[in-house]
């Protein structure tokens, strides 16, 4: 069961990471990366290598495989710490309720008490 929490919280943190830095990653590729400046000369050149290669997406998949090592990496290092701050949240909100409810009770219309 651990092993699917942490794969699922290592997913999510992989979707964060994919759409909060795609922007940047793609802005960098464009402006310093050689193999962009290829692509398109081979683009230029023969549009249906690229095209029947498949070398747009090549790109692409590098940068979500990356996201998705990066993503794994931190859950399964950092998952004994995420999970200890969401039982503890759990928890807390769990007696804060408890309190409320019992406050409510003893003192509300459904009390045992009865007022002299």
């Amino acid at each position: 069961m651990k092993a699917i929490r942490v794969a699922s919280i290592g997913l999510l943190i992989s979707a964060i990471l994919i759409y909060f830095l795609s922007v940047h990653f793609y802005t960098w590729e464009t402006k310093y990366s050689t193999s962009y400046a290829f692509l398109s000369a081979l683009n230029a050149v023969s549009p249906s290598v690229v095209d029947v290669g498949g070398m747009k997406n090549i790109i692409t998949i590098a940068f979500v495989v990356s996201c998705l090592g990066l993503g794994m990496f931190l859950s399964a290092t950092l998952y004994s710490v995420i999970e200890t701050i969401i039982l503890e949240t759990i928890d807390t909100l769990a007696s804060i309720g408890a309190e409320i409810i019992n406050r409510v009770t003893k003192t509300g219309p459904y009390s045992n008490t009865t007022t002299k």
